[in-house]
């Protein structure tokens, strides 16, 4: 059976109705009226402010505001280093030019000191050489006093060269002239060489502190007596019976009997001189140690045959000297008196 096609009935005009769209469905549906209805709406997507295109020119935004900020900060950095470099080389200008004055300054210090170190040194040389002509003057000064104080020793012994000194006599209260004649002429009959009054040319007593014994000075009018009266009192020494060596009860004084020392009268300087080489003797082991016309004499024992001549302190020095030392070296290493020796 062929098919037939049918065609939908006609709708009558009383049942058509004329529907009209709306444009803006969700605005239409948002009323009251359509709160309940379930109908599904489709809505449009609005356009958000983080789409692509806008991360971008935020991005670029916030890139120049950071390069921005980072170049004024960097400016600002800049400005401060610069300022800072510009002080500190302000500084070590000035510095620079401090260190340039003072430099100056002593550059022309040094100069004044190399001047007066120059100046000083001229100086030094000149008074150098003054040092040494006074010292060569006072050299020449010290040999003609010593030169001088010989030929004064001399004078003073050739004004006395008969005089003789006694020690240890004691003092007499209201003592004369008479009483000391007496006592030497006792001297002189204790030692058997007589001496009267006209042997007898001054006598007298030196000064000395008050409670020590003064030493009588007799002038004798010969040499030849007061020889005579120094070699009796020398063997008179050598006795060994000590009674009979010169003594206070040998002349007839009275009280306990003490020694008397005789010997020829000597100058204030040869008799301190004398005493020195006493001195001298007995710590160096020399066994004799006299006086003879004025001259002082050393002898180291009795099988010397030689005696040393003691002239001024000089000799005596350089002969502890070269005892300690050795003769030779002493020689050599500066100069010296010349030692002189008497055969005996």
């Amino acid at each position: 059976m062929p098919r037939v096609t049918r065609s939908p009935p006609q709708p009558s005009n009383s049942e058509i109705k004329q529907v009209q769209s709306e444009p803006d469905i969700p605005l239409a549906t948002s009323g009251e009226d359509f709160e309940n209805i379930n109908i599904t709406s489709r809505h449009k997507r609005p356009r958000v402010e983080t789409s692509p295109k806008s991360e971008l020119q935020d991005f670029k935004t916030e890139f120049k505001e950071m390069l921005t900020s980072w170049k004024l900060e960097s400016e600002k950095n800049l400005l401060k280093i610069v300022e800072k470099q510009d002080s500190t080389t302000s500084k070590l200008m000035t510095d620079i030019a401090e260190l340039k004055t003072q430099n100056s300054e002593i550059q022309k210090t040094n100069l004044d000191i190399e001047k007066s170190m120059s100046f000083i040194s001229q100086q030094y040389e000149d008074m150098a050489k003054q040092i040494n002509a006074l010292q060569n003057e006072r050299q020449e000064l010290k040999n003609t006093i010593k030169n001088l104080q010989l030929q004064v020793q001399d004078l003073q012994f050739k004004s006395r060269p008969s005089s003789i000194e006694i020690r240890n006599v004691p003092n007499k209260d209201k003592e004369t002239p008479a009483d000391l004649l007496n006592v030497v002429s006792s001297v002189g009959s204790a030692l058997k060489v007589k001496i009267g009054p006209e042997n007898v040319r001054d006598i007298y007593r030196l000064p000395a502190k008050p409670g020590n014994r003064k030493t009588i000075i007799a002038e004798l009018t010969s040499v030849q007596t007061k020889n005579l009266i120094i070699s009796s009192v020398r063997n008179s020494i050598k006795n060994p019976n000590k009674d009979l060596r010169i003594n206070t009860h040998l002349i007839g004084l009275p009280g306990d009997k003490e020694p008397i020392y005789i010997a020829e009268y000597l100058p204030g300087t040869t008799r301190r001189l004398y005493h020195l080489a006493r001195e001298f003797s007995k710590r160096n082991d020399y066994k004799f140690c006299w006086t003879s016309n004025g001259n002082i004499f050393l002898r180291k024992d009795k099988d010397s045959t030689n005696a040393i001549l003691v002239s001024c302190e000089k000799i005596l020095i350089d002969l502890e000297r070269e005892r300690n030392i050795g003769p030779g070296i002493l020689r050599q290493s500066e100069e010296q008196p010349a030692i002189s020796t008497q055969k005996l």
